[in-house]
């Protein structure tokens, strides 16, 4: 199970370019992907994006395990950056979330995720009707 740590600003032709990648195209049921695989002290991360997404950012997977620091550290220094530059610069979205927010559930420790300010706001509560 993987999940998507940030979204990094270029389409793949582009990061392919700066990176010294190459991406492979596939199809699922959404169309047509772009996918590039990069080896990474974790193991791997992966770039992605469909072909008929808007914008262009480029999705940054890792697998459940890894942190979404440990994954952007891997990507600043692929590119060749600070991790700070890489947030402030590269990327057009981070994750709020440490960790993969599923991951947490499955190992029942699901506190970090429901408390107000490490995730989603509070929830207001409703009266229930009688």
């Amino acid at each position: 199970m993987g999940w998507t740590v940030g979204a990094l600003r270029g389409r793949p032709p582009q990061l392919a370019a700066h990176l010294g990648v190459a991406f492979e195209t596939g199809i699922d049921n959404l169309g047509e992907f772009d996918l590039a695989a990069i080896e990474a002290p974790f193991g791997q991360y992966w770039l992605f994006q469909h072909r008929d997404a808007p914008g262009d950012g480029t999705d940054v997977i890792v697998d459940a395990a890894v942190s979404r620091d440990d994954a952007l550290d891997a990507v600043a220094r692929d590119l060749g950056i600070d991790c700070a530059e890489l947030q402030r610069e590269r990327m057009s979205w981070v994750n709020e979330h440490a960790s993969a927010p599923e991951l947490a559930l499955l190992r029942g420790n699901s506190d970090e995720h429901e408390k107000p300010g490490a995730g989603d706001a509070p929830r207001p509560r409703h009266r229930g009707v009688a």
